[in-house]
């Protein structure tokens, strides 16, 4: 479902049976979305849309909109750059903190720049390509992390900061960046 404003143009709403309130956020497409319960009317949305202008407008300002989406042979050349910088990248950073992984994919996702499985495979996004090497660096030694602890504890941290001093840093700067293509 959408909601058209005059302002902010199509905002999409999804609704969730566990939302306990509404909460706006921005698409990596760039379009504005609510998150709400499902108990909340459209009515309802309309209204705090209404008062909530000057923060809808900060957070679309703070989100910037996406590039051009890349064409199929822009995204496999991307992904050929990918696997070809970013493996010897992971095997470098896995053997010199003795990282073990089972495997390394390459994937597109619109909202990571990575993850780790439970069995240990790794999958990077392939637009990580263009970020600065510390931030590449950063993402890569998060992941290889969580082949040792598969989640966010004080544990976790601790191990990432024990591998990269300035993983705190370098968590707050590579928020500033968005993995769409």
């Amino acid at each position: 479902m959408a909601i058209l404003d005059k302002q902010f143009g199509e905002i999409g709403v999804r609704r969730n049976i566990k939302s306990t309130h509404i909460k706006f956020s921005v698409a990596p497409s760039g379009q504005l979305r609510v998150s709400a319960p499902i108990y909340v009317s459209d009515f309802r949305i309309k209204r705090i849309i209404q008062t909530s202008r000057v923060e809808i407008a900060k957070l679309i300002k703070k989100n910037p909109l996406p590039a051009v989406k890349k064409t199929l042979k822009e995204v496999e050349s991307l992904r050929l750059k990918a696997k070809l910088s970013l493996t010897p990248r992971v095997e470098a950073l896995a053997t010199e903190h003795g990282f073990k992984y089972s495997k390394l994919r390459f994937s597109t996702a619109s909202t990571r720049w990575g993850s780790c499985s439970n069995k240990g495979t790794i999958s990077l996004n392939i637009a990580l390509v263009n970020l600065p090497d510390r931030l590449i660096d950063y993402v890569i030694l998060h992941e290889l992390s969580h082949t040792v602890h598969m989640n966010h504890s004080k544990k976790f941290w601790e191990h990432l900061e024990y591998v990269c001093p300035s993983s705190k840093n370098l968590k707050k700067q590579i928020a500033k960046y968005r993995p769409f293509l």
